[in-house]
């Protein structure tokens, strides 16, 4: 029996009606962490490619736990290149952050990495797993690829900020993702993203984002209470923790509970 294609994009169909998302970032390349992680409840979970040590392999391993769960599967990229992005998409992840967009060029092209039709620039592999394995409708899977992608882009350097306008009219963007932490490297206050300089640059990703009707803003929270603020400012694309903190601080809890009989 043939299977949808994609399959709808739960996280995209809930941005749309105008509700809130939530996902850990994941460093673990691990298919076991990812069903654990996903098994909790979370939107979705967005493997990092930039920063974690997973291999094409693993992350498809990844996202075919986040599926047997019901979790959205996402993937940073290193970087917005036409063949990494393809390569992540075939695997089967059901929407890309590529980071580090400093200009609307750079925006359009991530656009185009990530779809099929015009102006769309992704490479077809129509016996790729997105495609199952050549046992789908190409056309539908096209169509429905194009339509089911969650298209994110990362701003978190001061040149972006710079053409944030811009960046923010190109088409075809579903979510803008703030970077606070390296976004305060760029502004000068490395390791502070709470600094004025920097919050005030962050209200202003957020809002732009926001005033978008057919985008919403994006970024990453380490508490419920910055969650709660961000919200009420128009973000609702939450990156909330990630699996090693959840890890360890388990681990140390566990600990801490039987620490006292050694």
């Amino acid at each position: 029996m043939e299977r949808d294609p994609m399959g709808p994009n739960p996280v995209k169909h809930k941005l749309r009606e105008g509700k809130s998302v939530f996902g850990p970032f994941m460093m673990i390349p691990d298919a076991n962490a990812a069903e654990i992680v996903a098994g909790a409840g979370f939107d979705f979970l967005l493997f990092d490619m930039e920063h974690g040590s997973a291999t094409l392999e693993s992350v498809e391993n990844c996202l075919r736990a986040c599926e047997l769960r019901g979790a959205a599967g996402f993937v940073r990229t290193p970087d917005g290149s036409p063949a990494t992005v393809s390569k992540v998409l075939d695997a089967g992840a059901k929407g890309i952050l590529v980071p580090h967009v400093k200009s609307a060029r750079q925006a359009a092209e991530a656009v185009a990495a990530m779809t099929f039709g015009p102006p769309g620039a992704r490479g077809i592999n129509a016996v790729s797993r997105a495609a199952n394995y050549g046992g789908c409708d190409y056309i539908e899977f096209f169509r429905e690829s194009d339509r089911e992608t969650l298209v994110m882009i990362q701003i978190e350097d001061a040149e972006a900020v710079d053409e944030l306008d811009e960046i923010a009219q190109v088409p075809g963007l579903d979510v803008i993702f703030c970077g606070p932490y390296d976004l305060s490297r760029s502004l000068g206050q490395i390791g502070n993203p709470a600094h004025p300089n920097v919050k005030s640059v962050v209200e202003r990703i957020v809002g732009v984002g926001a005033a978008r009707p057919d985008c919403v803003p994006g970024l990453y929270v380490g508490s419920v209470e910055s969650a709660v603020e961000w919200q009420g400012k128009g973000a609702r694309f939450f990156a909330f923790g990630g699996d090693t903190g959840f890890l360890s601080k388990g681990a140390r809890e566990a600990f801490a509970e039987i620490a006292h009989l050694r």
